[in-house]
C-alpha cells in the first residue's frame, strides 16, 4: 500500500509560546516546510519508522522560554520532558535559529542520550555568543530510526540578554528603639531578570556573622513591587545591623557574575523632628526681612544627605504651597536647625501655613514620614503697656504693689513674658520678679503683681515687663514696656512751738483763740487731708476744716486756729482735760499706709488782771453804753469806799 505524504507547514501559532514571563520579546521562528514524495510502504525508510501503529508522545521543552546572559560561559541546558515512553534509539537533530535565519543543526541526539543527560539537552555557548533571540528545536525530519509517522518539532525559546546590575534604591536605614517598624528594602534594575532568579537576603551585627531573613524570587519581587521586608524582630535592640542581598550559591541564577549589594539598619533613637514654635506673628506696619522657624531633634543618627523640603501658601487662597527651600540634614544642622523664610513671601496681611516634611524626598532615612506644620499671622500685634507711669508706696507698707498693663494684642496664651526690677542707682543691675503669661494677664485683667520683699530700701524701682529671651515669644519684635515704683519715706505728724520745737504740751488762754503748729514730714502726696480734732475725753469739741495739699511734698508746717469760744476756763481746773489731735488722711492710691496721729495735750489758763483788778471782758456791742456807765459807777464807789476807809482810820487815831 502507498502512503500519500503531502507538504507540512508548522506555524509559530502551532509552536508553543509560553516563555516563563520573561520581558524579553520573541521573534517568529522560521517556518518548516517538508516536502516527502510518495514512496512503496515496503521501502527501507518505511521499514525504518515501522510500526506505524504504536502511539509515542511528542517530547516538549519545559519551559518553553529560557533566559541567559551573553557572559555566561558553558553551554545552555534544556529540559525536555515526556521521554519516558520513546524509544532510546528514536534520533533528532538538535536545531538553532535566531530570529528570520534557516535552522542549523548543532547536534544530532537520540532519546536515550537525552534521558542519559538527566532528560536535557544543551546548547553550546559559542552558538549564543550575541544579545538576541533564538529558537531550539528537537526535529525528526529525515533521520532513521523514526518512530513517528509525522513531523515532530518541539521548540523552545532562548533570549540571550546583558543583564544589569541590580541595586538598592537606598542603603542606610534608621529605626526608632521606641517603636521599632518593619525595614522596606527597594530594589531596583531587576525587572529584565527571569521569574525564577532568586536572592538571598541575609542581616547581621559585626561578630555574629549572617542570618538568612528571606530568598524572594524575581516573580515575588515583581507582585511586591521590588520591595524586600525585613520583620522588626530581626533587630530586636539598639545597634547597627548590615543587610546583604546577594545571588551567591544559588542554583537558579542567570547573572555571569557575583552579586552583593548592602545596606545598613540603625536602631536608636531617632524620633521625628520638631519645631521649637509653630507660631509667628508679624507686624503689618513694620515689615520685616525675614521670618526664622528653628527646628530641633535633628539625631546625629540620621546621615547629611537625608533632604528636607519647605514649603509654604497664604491660607484660603488657591495658589496651593510654593517652595521654600529643600535642605540637606547636614546643611539644617550647619545652621542651628533654622529655616528661614525671606519677608517678600510674607508681605501681604493674611494667614501663612508653612509645612516642613521629608515625604517624598530621596534620599529618605525616616522610618516614617513627618510633616511639621507652622503658622506666620500678618497683622496688628502692639506690645503692652503699662498703665501707670510712676507708683509711690511708703517704706513701712506690708502689701505688695499692683501695677497694671494694657494693650494684650491677640497673641496665643502661652506667650511668656518676663517682669523685672531695678534700684535706681544701684550696680545690682536688673533683677528677675518673675514670668508671666497672656492668659494670666488676661485672667486677672492686665494685673501684674510686685512683691514687697523686692521695695526693701526708699527709693525709686525702675520695673519693666519684657519678651526678650523668652519662648514661645510670638511678638513680630523685642519690647520693653516700663513704669516706676516709689518707696517713699512714710509721714510723720507732731505739735511744734514757734520755734519749730517739738513739743507735747501747750497752754491757752480761756475764752482766746488758740494757735496750734503742725509739723509734716516724709512723702505727702498731692489730695491729702491734714485736720485738728480737740476732744474732751471722748467728746469732739472742735474739728478744724481739712487742709488739702495741693502738691506732693515731703515736709510741711501747718497752723491751725482754735476758737476761743471753745476753750472755757472749766477745761484747765483742777487739770488739762483738752487732747488735741492731729490726724491724715491719704488718698485712695496710698490708703493702705498707716500714719500715726500726734497729740497734743492743752490746758486752758483763765485770764490774771493787772494790779488786782480783774478785767470783765468786753461784753457785746449791743450794751456798750451800759458798760460805760457802770465802770463810771465802779469808779465813784471805789472812791467812797477809800474816804470812808481814811475816815475810819482818822477816828481810830482820834480815840487813842
Amino acid at each position: 500500500m502507498l502512503l500519500a505524504l503531502g507538504f507540512i507547514t508548522i506555524s509559530r501559532s502551532a509552536i508553543a509560546s509560553e516563555s516563563n514571563d520573561s520581558p524579553v520579546e520573541t521573534s517568529d521562528p522560521p517556518t518548516v516546510t517538508v516536502e516527502r514524495e510518495e514512496s512503496d510502504a515496503s521501502t527501507e525508510h518505511d521499514q525504518a519508522v515501522a510500526p506505524l501503529a504504536a502511539s509515542y508522545p511528542e517530547p516538549t521543552f519545559s519551559p518553553s522560554s529560557v533566559t541567559t546572559d551573553v557572559r555566561q560561559t558553558g553551554p545552555v541546558v534544556l529540559t525536555v520532558t515526556g521521554v519516558d515512553e520513546i524509544p532510546d534509539d528514536q534520533v533528532f537533530l538538535v536545531q538553532l535559529s535566531p530570529p528570520g535565519e534557516p535552522w542549523e543543526t548543532v547536534a544530532t541526539t537520540t532519546i536515550g542520550a537525552i534521558k542519559a543527560a538527566g532528560s536535557t539537552v544543551s546548547i553550546p555557548r559559542d552558538e549564543l555568543q550575541t544579545v538576541n533571540n533564538y529558537y531550539v528545536q528537537l526535529s525528526n525530519w529525515g533521520v532513521s530510526p523514526d518512530y513517528y509517522g509525522t513531523l515532530v518539532t518541539p521548540q523552545v525559546a532562548i533570549n540571550v540578554v546583558e543583564l544589569p546590575m541590580p541595586s538598592l534604591a537606598q542603603s542606610e536605614f534608621l529605626v526608632d528603639q521606641a517603636s521599632p517598624t518593619a525595614v522596606e528594602l527597594q530594589m531596583v534594575d531587576y525587572e529584565s531578570y527571569p521569574d525564577d532568579q532568586m536572592f538571598t537576603v541575609n542581616i547581621g551585627q559585626a561578630g555574629t556573622g549572617w542570618q538568612m531573613v528571606a530568598q524572594p524570587t524575581v516573580a515575588e519581587l515583581r507582585a511586591n513591587n521590588g520591595k524586600i521586608t525585613i520583620p522588626a524582630t530581626n533587630f530586636p535592640s539598639p545597634g547597627s545591623y548590615n543587610v546583604e542581598v546577594t545571588n551567591w550559591g544559588l542554583s537558579s541564577n542567570y547573572y555571569p557574575g557575583l552579586i552583593v549589594l548592602g545596606a545598613g539598619i540603625l536602631v536608636g533613637d531617632v524620633s521625628a523632628p520638631a519645631l521649637v514654635q509653630s507660631q509667628f506673628f508679624v507686624d503689618e506696619t513694620t515689615p520685616v526681612a525675614s521670618v526664622t522657624l528653628t527646628v530641633t531633634n535633628l539625631g546625629t543618627a540620621v546621615p547629611d544627605d537625608q533632604l528636607i523640603n519647605v514649603q509654604y501658601g497664604p491660607r484660603g487662597e488657591d495658589s496651593g504651597w510654593l517652595p521654600v527651600t529643600q535642605m540637606t540634614m547636614g546643611a539644617l544642622r550647619a545652621a542651628g536647625g533654622q529655616i528661614v523664610i525671606s519677608g517678600d513671601k510674607i508681605a501681604a496681611p493674611g494667614l501663612y501655613d508653612v509645612e516642613i516634611t521629608n515625604w517624598g524626598m530621596s534620599p529618605n532615612y525616616y522610618p516614617s514620614d513627618f510633616i511639621l506644620y507652622a503658622e506666620i499671622s500678618v497683622g496688628q500685634f502692639p506690645p503692652p503697656q503699662f498703665v501707670e507711669d510712676i507708683t509711690y508706696t511708703y517704706e513701712d507698707s506690708t502689701p505688695d504693689v499692683q501695677l497694671h498693663v494694657e494693650d494684650l494684642a491677640d497673641l496665643p496664651d502661652d506667650q511668656v513674658l518676663n517682669l523685672q526690677i531695678g534700684l535706681s542707682g544701684s550696680t545690682s543691675g536688673w533683677q528677675d520678679i518673675g514670668t508671666v503669661t497672656l492668659a494670666e494677664l488676661r485672667a486677672s485683667a492686665g494685673t501684674l503683681t510686685v512683691p514687697r520683699s523686692f521695695l526693701g530700701d526708699v527709693g525709686v524701682y525702675h520695673v519693666q515687663l519684657t519678651n526678650w529671651g523668652m519662648s514661645p515669644d510670638y511678638y513680630p519684635e523685642i519690647f520693653t514696656a516700663g513704669t516706676a515704683i516709689n518707696v517713699v519715706e512714710s509721714p510723720l505728724l507732731s505739735f511744734t512751738d514757734e520755734e519749730g520745737e517739738t513739743i507735747t504740751t501747750q497752754e491757752a488762754a480761756a475764752d482766746k483763740d488758740a494757735t496750734v503748729n503742725v509739723a509734716l514730714t516724709g512723702y505727702v502726696p498731692a489730695g491729702a487731708k491734714l485736720v485738728v480734732t480737740v476732744m474732751d475725753g471722748t467728746s469732739v469739741v472742735y474739728s478744724s476744716p481739712a487742709t488739702i495739699t495741693a502738691e506732693q511734698s515731703a515736709t510741711g508746717q501747718y497752723s491751725f486756729e482754735i476758737p476761743g469760744k471753745y476753750l472755757k476756763a472749766e477745761y484747765g481746773t483742777p487739770s488739762p482735760k483738752l487732747t488735741v489731735v492731729a490726724s491724715l488722711e491719704l488718698p485712695e492710691e496710698l490708703a493702705e499706709a498707716t500714719v500715726n496721729d500726734a497729740e497734743l495735750e492743752l490746758t486752758v489758763v483763765a485770764t490774771t488782771p493787772a494790779s488786782g483788778v480783774v478785767v470783765a471782758t468786753t461784753p457785746a456791742s449791743g450794751v456798750a453804753e451800759l458798760a460805760k456807765t457802770g465802770s463810771t459807777a465802779l469808779v465813784l464807789l471805789c472812791s467812797a469806799i477809800a474816804l470812808m476807809g481814811i475816815g475810819l482810820s482818822l477816828r481810830k487815831y482820834a480815840l487813842r
